[in-house]
This record gives structure tokens, sequence and C-alpha cells, in this order.
């Protein structure tokens, strides 16, 4: 009876022990459902996170002084902040190295997608794409072109120079003293657009190119250039800038000289300072790029995300028709710019 007690004693503790172990093991994921540490739900269940499930969109800014990249960005601002996405701003301060360094810190920091304005658009963008395939995460350009992007959105420059030079022609004709004032040069839109502007002057012989100078895209810049022409005393018929904030520049100084109604100025973007010139009869024309661009953007990135674009082979080129703007049709891009009526 002993022995019998000593066997059922034997095998109660040998039960006890088990259960003590199989109680102080960790639940395991198969058992739980559950994700493991640092995993996201979405991930977990293998879904890409819907618009407003908590996406991080850094957007890297070449120069947070360029006017007209702040419209871009404000677009594509507003839309992530009607829709739940958290979007925040790095200013590369026209220092390729810079913005580079943010690139990584940003990738490294879990941003879910990156758009670029590059600082440098000469080489084929190969070390931003180094940057973001380490940590798998998509790259999307925006208003200038990054050649290794998954996504590009852009208006064609060589297109708008194009217009804008064929333009200057219809207006005034073809024997011209032309002044060129280009952005900060190595640029892609700098070189496409003044390049498509010498293809349609280069057609007609009689018209000149007296000068050709950079403003580097600022406003200042281009009045210190405008100013040093007029002192110069060479005749000019007509300024040609790659963008509105040097047109600008340039017609304020025109205007202060009193040879507004003898030069004429032609801009490109349609920003808010270009409107207002060519309303003050400063400005002859511009050439309207859609801001739109920043929002389309994000809805790339969004759609990378979701496997839409894979980054694979050359990169998909969401393009954006540019239009001219003058005097005669300046109401309907007011009330797109200014969100309301032209007075």
């Amino acid at each position: 009876m002993k022995k019998v007690l000593v066997c059922v004693m034997a095998l109660l503790m040998v039960f006890a022990l088990v259960a003590c172990s199989a109680a102080s093991e960790p639940a395991t994921e198969a058992s739980t459902g559950a994700s493991t540490a640092g995993e996201s739900s979405s991930e977990a269940s293998g879904e890409a996170k819907p618009a407003g499930d908590g996406i991080e969109i850094a957007y890297l800014i070449n120069s947070a002084n360029d006017t007209y990249e702040n419209y871009v960005f404000n677009s594509a601002k507003e839309y992530c902040d009607a829709n739940g996405i958290n979007l925040t701003m790095y200013d590369g301060l026209n220092d390729t190295g810079n913005q580079l360094t943010q690139l990584e810190t940003v990738c490294s920091n879990g941003a879910d997608a990156v758009i670029v304005v590059p600082v440098d658009t000469s080489g084929d963008g190969q070390e931003y794409r180094a940057i973001t395939d380490k940590y798998n995460i998509p790259i999307v350009s925006v208003a200038r072109e990054l050649k290794s992007a998954w996504v590009k959105v852009s208006v064609d420059s060589a297109k708008v120079g194009k217009m804008q030079a064929q333009y200057v022609v219809d207006t005034l004709g073809d024997k011209l003293d032309v002044a060129l004032l280009v952005g900060t040069l190595g640029t892609e839109d700098q070189q496409q657009r003044t390049s498509a502007n010498h293809e349609v002057f280069d057609e007609h012989p009689d018209i000149n190119i007296v000068f050709e100078e950079t403003g580097e895209w600022q406003r200042d810049k281009g009045m210190t250039a405008c100013e040093n022409w007029l002192q110069s005393g060479t005749h000019i018929d007509a300024v040609v800038a790659n963008n509105d904030e040097m047109a600008v520049g340039a017609a304020l100084a025109i205007q202060a000289a009193g040879k507004t109604d003898e030069i004429k100025v032609f801009g490109i973007d349609g920003n808010e300072a270009g409107l207002e010139e060519i309303k003050n009869g400063t400005l002859t024309a511009t050439v309207f790029q859609p801001t739109e661009q920043g929002k389309m953007a994000v809805e790339a990135c969004l759609d990378c995300i979701n496997g839409k674009y894979t980054g694979e082979g050359d990169p998909e080129w969401l393009q954006v028709e540019p239009e001219i703007v003058t005097e005669e049709n300046l109401s309907k891009f007011w009330e797109i710019i200014f969100g309301e009526p032209l007075e």
C-alpha cells in the first residue's frame, strides 16, 4: 500500500511540474494571433496602411526660400491635413550633401514615403535611391526631376520653355533683342527651359540674345542683373526669365527706369507675384505651372505604399500641363491662386 501511495505521489508531482512549466512560457504569436513587438497591425496582416492611418511622409525641399516650391509644398500640406497624413518639410538649403543627410535621417526614423525636390538634377540620382532602397521606402520627386525616383511629378520643362519663347515671338515679332534671366546653373529646369528658349529663338536669325545671366531663381538677383543691363545702354526688347520671381525683379527694375512700355517681361510659374504684376501691367505674360503637383506627389506616395508603383524600371512620369497667362485670361488663374475673383 505504501508503494502505491508513493507512486501516486510521484505522479502528482510530475503533473504539477509540467503544469507550472507550461504556465511560465510566453504566449507565441501563433497562439495569440497578435503582431510581434515593433510590428504594426497592418504589417502583421499584410495590408498597407490606408491614408490617414498614421502615414508619415517626409518632404525634402530644395530650399525653403524658393517661392514657387513653397506653393507646391502648400498644395501637398493642405491635402495631407485634410486626410490625416503627417507631412513634415525639411529644408535642403540648396546643398545636396545636406539633403542626402536629411534623407538618411528621415528614412532611419521610419518615414513611410519621401517626397523630394532635388537640389541638383544633373546626375542620375542614384545616391538618393541607394538610401531609400536600404530602408525599402518609396521616393517621389516633385516639380524637379529625380531620375531615380519611383514616380516623378512635374511639368515638362522643355515644353514650358518652348511655350514661353514662342509666345514672345508671336507677341513681339521675330526681330528682337532679348535678354535671358536663367535659374541656378545646372538644375534641370534651368537647363531645359533655357535650351528650349534658344531652340525657338534660333529659328529666327533676327532675334539676338544680348544678355544671358543667372538670377538663381531670386527676385533681388533678377532685379540687380536687369539694372546692370539697363545701365549698359544696350538695347533690349524683351526680358525672358526662367521663373516669375526673377521676372518680377526685372519688371520692377524696368519700371523704375521708366521703360515698362519699351521692354516686355515674360516669366514662368504663375505665382501670386507674377499674376499681380500682370494685373499691374509690368509683366506681359507668364507660363502657369499648376501647384497641384504637391497634392499629386502625396497621392503618388500613397499609390507606392499600396503597391501600384514598385520602383522597378524607369520612373512613372505624372505630367502636369502648363498654360500661358496673359492680361486677357488672368481672371481664370487669379481665382485658382488667390481663391477669389479678380476685381
